[in-house]
């Protein structure tokens, strides 16, 4: 009964602990090892400045179906993952969410302004995963964020004075 019980634990519950996004768990991942693993999965990097700017930008059509760009940003003082945002053509991506319902369970869906408006969440410790419809865009955008880094990383931008300078995608700027 032990064996059953564990097997179920390593099986079940383990893969939901850990958020991984090309190959490595977002909640421990460095930026030169997300950097690393992104530019090895075939994403093409449009600006990747250290210490300019507090996220990286590539474009990601092979990747992805219907994705354009993802946004990837870090914590400068830890170096650690704060977001990463695919920005996909289109609404209604049903396909993407059928594959994160697999993939992550039936997570919450929260009614947004339209009738037809939903935002579709999941948490896993520390790395939330939100799927929404960018109206205003006529976008669809997949994040990935940790919430403490997030505000460490709206601290960091706030203290350079590039506050007004940088603009970080649809539901970023929400998310703070």
């Amino acid at each position: 009964m032990k064996v059953v019980a564990l097997l179920f634990l390593v099986l079940f519950i383990n893969p939901l602990c850990a958020i991984d996004l090309f190959g490595l768990d977002l909640a421990s991942a460095s930026q030169d090892q997300l950097r690393a693993a992104i530019k090895k999965s075939g994403a093409r990097p449009v600006n990747q400045k250290a210490g300019e700017q507090f996220y990286d930008t590539y474009l990601v059509d092979s990747l992805l179906k219907n994705a354009q760009h993802l946004y990837v940003g870090f914590v400068k003082q830890s170096r650690k993952f704060a977001f990463a945002e695919y920005e996909l053509n289109g609404l209604k991506q049903s396909d993407l969410l059928q594959k994160l319902q697999a993939k992550y369970g039936q997570g919450e869906a929260i009614k947004g302004k339209y009738i037809t408006d939903y935002r579709h969440q999941w948490h896993s410790g520390e790395v939330v995963i939100i799927l929404y419809q960018d109206w205003a865009a006529y976008k669809t955008r997949l994040t990935y964020y940790i919430q403490g880094a997030l505000i460490a990383l709206k601290e960091e931008r706030s203290g350079s004075g590039l506050a007004g300078q940088q603009k970080l995608s649809g539901y970023l700027e929400q998310a703070y």
